[in-house]
């Protein structure tokens, strides 16, 4: 008689975990060097998406510049709806004095070009967006990981900051998780 051998299941699963800004919004398209305004992006429907004010200090950052290394900080002057292109415009002024436009120090790659066509998916792997200063962030609560996995033994890798990831994102509206198939999307 021969024996049989045990088969165990094991997961060993990787996560990034980033943080959501509280207040924020997306970047509609890129931003170049000098610029004194930015684009938010509204959602499908022409609703506001970010949830900034008049007179906030805001993070501007990127895939490529992060919230916690160098990045424009300045103060949001003023704030114009353009429904017909899906945009909310932002003037910046100097993080000190907001009555004094200034332009911004670096370039910003966003998701969207711009165009009304293109959809803001995250496909293109870039995101720009902006964090109110002293908002806070929501974070994920991973303490409850193991409940689907009840089965098998399983392993989580959750790295506390990894280049290109689990860093800050801009702050997205609920309405965009409603409306977004994630089918083949990695946002």
């Amino acid at each position: 008689m021969q024996a049989t051998g045990n088969i165990t299941a094991w997961k060993h699963i990787h996560i990034e975990k980033d943080k959501m800004c509280r207040k924020g919004g997306i970047l509609k398209q890129d931003a170049a060097q000098g610029w004194q305004v930015v684009y938010l992006a509204m959602n499908q429907d022409s609703s506001i998406a970010d949830n900034v004010s008049i007179n906030d200090i805001i993070h501007i950052f990127d895939s490529e510049r992060h919230i916690d290394v160098d990045h424009d900080i300045k103060c949001l002057k003023t704030r114009t709806e353009d429904v017909g292109n899906k945009r909310t415009i932002i003037e910046l002024a100097n993080k000190d004095n907001c009555a004094q436009v200034e332009g911004l120090d670096y370039a910003y790659d966003a998701d969207d070009n711009g165009d009304e066509s293109d959809t803001w998916d995250f496909n293109s792997g870039k995101s720009a967006g902006v964090c109110v200063e002293g908002s806070g962030f929501h974070e994920a609560d991973t303490s409850d990981l193991r409940q689907p996995f009840n089965d098998t033994f399983v392993s989580f890798h959750i790295p506390m900051q990894v280049e290109n990831g689990a860093g800050e994102v801009p702050y997205l509206p609920q309405i965009w998780f409603k409306n977004t198939a994630f089918s083949g999307v990695h946002p």
